[in-house]
């Protein structure tokens, strides 16, 4: 059988994969769920954590959770998700500290590199 030039055969399953990609009805339910879990954690990103027994807590709650989701629900997409979330959450909580230290951010006293 030569197939070189054609378009390969649709599957019998195509309609089915399509259908389930759809947002569908509880797409807003799931945009409500995910900017309730990104919220806080948009809050807590500028918290500081002068102390280091604030960071050994907040840096090892991170690391349990993220244990916790592995080791619990292994092969879900959501737990991707929810392990990406929290390394950019401690990302963005290091590039703050960052802008703040160096940059002089939000400090009346430095304008700058003059």
């Amino acid at each position: 059988m030569d197939t070189h030039g054609a378009a390969p055969a649709p599957s019998m399953n195509e309609g089915d994969t399509l259908a389930r990609k759809s947002p569908g009805v509880l797409f807003p339910v799931h945009v409500a769920l995910l900017l309730t879990g990104i919220l806080p954690l948009l809050f807590l990103m500028t918290i500081p954590a002068h102390d280091w027994p604030t960071r050994i807590w907040l840096g090892g709650s991170i690391f349990l959770i993220a244990l916790v989701l592995r080791a619990v629900f292994p092969d879900r997409r959501w737990t991707l998700v929810a392990l990406i979330s929290l390394s950019v959450f401690l990302i963005g909580r290091y590039g703050g500290w960052r802008a703040t230290q160096t940059l002089g951010i939000g400090d009346s006293q430095i304008r700058g590199y003059e």
